[in-house]
């Protein structure tokens, strides 16, 4: 089943000038609704203008599309609508860079990037009467616009009559204070204009509803915002009916290539099918578009459907599409004839992870173990559980755990958690994500101001290739400033309830500022992430005269990689030379890797990063049970490393080391007053008796009760069995 999004909330600081208006005609008042059923086909034309300018580059750019807008079905009164727009034309015509004219070569990295793309781009929601979302809508389109995800062919309509001279907030996202104007016409119908702008008039919005129809005859937008890097983009945008035909078949949409894909992602999306399972298998013989066998085979597997014929699904398995093999080996996994055993085993050496990880064999979990799982993360009172907490119990409840499907792609989330309710993020989910096993993670953090959107679009070319959750969350502002810390933590929390993650596997990225808190965050949270890829990040030397410097130390353990271009004018060089130069001297033996791109500027972003930060950290896997610890810590909320946790601490920073040999543990400490150990049978044999030095004099000895219910309450509070203990040891420091 597909998680429904929450109530969404107004989107803050959204930006343009005002238009002149026409003036209104009389109409009365009346409640707006969309008039779509089942076997609807909308086509709109849409085109956007886009302006950029700051002190390197300046550029203009115009695009069109053809959309096509699908409603497969009507469930409890809420529409299944697909939507494809179709790229009819995309131009480049300024272009310069460091006031040289680069048109040329703009257009040819245009030309590559869309040949890259695809000429078409699919979505899906769940849509009510009134146009209100029930899923959360996509982050990235084609453009790189961050107000173009706000804007649908289906815009949210007032719950209240509306006529002229009556104002409104808009519940769609952005909550623009809109007024209706009067009768204007549009497509040959008269249709209600309604126009707003944002908070210092720098959106402005006018669309036209028209009730002949119950359809959206228009829709314009002018927008200014701030880009990232300093400069600022100027769009005009336009969307506008061609056509409204009813009565058509989901079979025959998905056999022409302007609808198919659009009907895919809303089937993909949906909690029943409208199909036979043979037209899908239609479509993934040789010469079908990639994306659409892509979509085609992620309806099979979500949907838990019988495979389709063996030889397509091997010549799948085989496809040059790492994301189009993935699905085909995840659908050979139940078919046992010799051909499929044979495409299994060539998975199993595949050069993409992904593909790797599919065709290995997963085993089903105790069912008692995923009644449990299901228990501690249900929210519900703890189950009475006798134990024991065995080694290895993490990872065999983290292979039982379960979580509800989501919408597959980059979609626009906002928080829940009450103190950061509606901060936005943007969460990208594989397809082959259905919440029956557990996924890494990775936390891409975004450089500049840190928004989520303009983020998550930058990496969209590399993410969607690969098979991870990826979190884009937003700062808005530095990383390690204001509440972005606590939001950040509150979103992990989140997304570890919410989601089937393999903590094990969450992995921590970032350029520019954002490699910079991929850094802090590491520091403050050892326990929390297998790996930390960090671009043109400003690493230790940036906090080196701050309130809150980093110690090496905190960082060692972490396997790392820093890539920063020589010629790097905004962040030199030298700041990630220092740091990996601070680690080794720490821990000769560290895992940590530099990488100086030689003659690039400040420019070393995801699919422009030589393809190092993602395929690095995917090689990792956190090892939550070490042996050895090193803890520093400057504020008490942050003073947990593994099995170490302080308590009680003094002035500066607290610094714990950490070693397990046999039954001994020795803590050797600097500014702390107290602290406590965080014990499972990973770590020590909770049957025979267990011996603590602390700062060379004996602080225990004797043995440590294990408490199951402990556990349970620690992996609730955690959302991590692994950092779940399951007894613990109460220090003072003399």
């Amino acid at each position: 089943m597909i998680r429904r999004a929450g109530p969404w909330l107004a989107w803050a600081s959204i930006l343009v000038p005002t238009p002149v208006f026409t003036a209104p005609a009389p109409a009365p008042a009346r409640a707006l609704r969309y008039d779509l059923r089942p076997g609807d086909h909308l086509v709109y034309r849409q085109w956007l203008e886009r302006r950029v300018k700051s002190s390197r580059l300046e550029s203009q750019s115009e695009s069109e599309w053809e959309c096509h807008v699908l409603v497969l079905d009507d469930v409890a009164g809420t529409l299944r609508v697909g939507f494809q727009r179709n790229r009819t034309r995309a131009e480049l015509s300024q272009y310069r860079e460091d006031g040289r004219d680069r048109i040329e070569g703009g257009r040819r990295e245009l030309a590559e990037a869309l040949a890259q793309r695809g000429p078409s781009f699919a979505e899906a929601n769940w849509l009510t009467p009134q146009g209100v979302a029930q899923l959360p809508w996509s982050a990235v389109r084609e453009a790189s616009s961050e107000r173009l995800p706000f804007f649908h062919e289906l815009e949210p309509l007032p719950g209240e009559a509306v006529g002229p001279g009556v104002s409104f907030a808009s519940p769609g996202l952005l909550g623009t204070k809109m007024r209706a104007v009067g009768l204007e016409t549009v497509a040959g119908e008269p249709c209600l204009r309604l126009e707003g702008e944002s908070e210092g008039a720098t959106l402005t919005v006018r669309q036209w509803h028209c009730a002949g129809t119950g359809t959206l005859g228009r829709l314009e937008f002018e927008a200014r915002y701030g880009a990232p890097g300093g400069g600022e983009v100027a769009e005009r945008f336009r969307l506008e009916r061609v056509s409204l035909s009813r009565g058509e078949t989901t079979a025959a949409w998905l056999q022409q290539a302007k609808t198919a894909q659009g009907a895919l992602a809303a089937l993909v999306a949906s909690e029943r099918l409208s199909v036979a399972p043979a037209a899908l298998d239609e479509l993934l013989v040789e010469g079908t578009e990639a994306e659409t066998q892509r979509l085609a085979l992620a309806v099979l597997w979500r949907h838990h459907m019988d495979p389709p014929p063996l030889a397509a699904l091997c010549r799948l398995a085989r496809s040059p599409r790492p994301r189009v093999r993935t699905l085909a080996v995840r659908l050979l996994g139940a078919r046992i004839e010799p051909e499929a055993r044979a495409a299994q085993q060539e998975a199993l050496a595949d050069p993409d992870p992904f593909v790797r990880a599919a065709a290995r064999p997963r085993p089903a979990p105790p069912a008692a173990l995923v009644t449990l799982a299901r228990s501690v993360r249900g929210g519900g009172p703890l189950p009475s559980w006798p134990g024991p907490v065995a080694p290895g119990l993490g990872r065999q409840v983290l292979a039982a755990q379960r979580a509800g499907g989501e919408v597959a792609g980059a979609t626009l989330r906002l928080l829940r958690a009450e103190r950061f309710r509606g901060w936005p993020y943007v969460l990208h989910v594989p397809e082959d994500y259905r919440g029956d096993e557990p996924y890494p993670l990775v936390v891409i953090l975004g450089g500049g101001p840190g928004r989520a959107l303009p983020t998550a679009q930058m990496a969209r070319s590399v993410v969607e290739l690969r098979g991870e959750l990826v979190v884009c969350p937003q700062a808005n502002g530095m990383w390690w400033e204001g509440n972005a810390g606590p939001m950040f933590d509150a979103l992990l929390g989140e997304l570890l309830g919410e989601l089937n993650v393999d903590t094990d596997r969450v992995g921590i990225t970032g350029f520019s500022n954002g490699g910079t808190g991929a850094i802090f965050y590491a520091a403050q949270r050892p326990d929390r992430f297998a790996a930390l890829a960090s671009l043109m990040g400003g690493g230790l030397p940036f906090f080196e005269a701050g309130e809150e410097p980093i110690a090496a130390a905190a960082l060692a353990r972490l396997p790392m990689l820093f890539a920063h271009g020589t010629r790097d004018e905004v962040i030199p060089a030298e700041a990630s030379e220092r740091t990996v130069k601070a680690l080794r001297a720490v821990d000769p033996g560290a895992t940590v890797e530099l990488h100086l791109l030689k003659d690039r500027p400040h420019d070393v972003r995801y699919g422009a990063d030589d393809d190092l930060a993602l395929p690095f950290l995917s090689r990792f896997t956190r090892d939550p049970f070490p042996h050895s610890v090193r803890l520093r810590a400057r504020r008490l909320e942050h003073a947990r490393a593994f099995w170490i946790e302080v308590t009680e601490k003094g002035g500066g920073t607290a610094e714990v080391d950490g070693t397990v040999e046999g039954q001994t543990i020795t803590l050797r400490t600097k500014g702390v007053k107290a602290l406590r150990l965080l014990l499972r049978r990973d770590l020590v044999d909770m049957d025979a008796p267990l011996r603590v030095s602390l700062d060379g004099r004996e602080a225990f000895s004797g043995t440590v009760a294990e408490d199951p219910a402990l556990f349970l309450a620690s992996w609730r509070a955690t959302g991590d069995p692994q950092r779940a203990h399951a007894a613990e040891l109460l220090l003072r420091v003399p």
